[in-house]
């Protein structure tokens, strides 16, 4: 599993987060080693902020669609809530997901690879 489509390639996901209050007690280092095991790919694509978590950037044309619940996305410059129905395109931007809600959220990502 990566988060970017191969060179030339386009990947479709369904995500669904849960409510970061749902994730306060989680062990984040036994979390991040199972996902290095698990999904090894994910960690080596893209740019990551290391002093923002959850902030990161693809070298992708991202069209994304809020399926059910509600999030933030967080962009370098403020905050956009979406919520069902909510469509975003993220092209290459710096940006970070948060679930500030009470229920899980559901959201499909169509991610196309740009020429080098």
């Amino acid at each position: 599993m990566s988060l970017e489509p191969p060179r030339g390639g386009i990947t479709w996901k369904v995500i669904v987060l849960p409510p970061e209050s749902a994730l306060k007690d989680m062990d984040w280092p036994a979390f991040q080693a199972e996902m290095r095991e698990r999904a090894p790919l994910m960690s080596g694509t893209g740019q990551h902020d290391r002093n923002r978590p959850g902030f990161h950037r693809t070298d992708t044309i991202d069209f994304v669609v809020i399926v059910s619940g509600e999030l933030v996305l967080e962009l370098e410059d403020g905050e956009v809530r979406v919520g069902p129905g909510d469509c975003v395109v993220q092209r290459g931007t710096w940006h970070a997901w948060h679930n500030r809600g009470s229920v899980p959220c559901v959201m499909s990502a169509v991610l196309l690879s740009t020429p080098e």
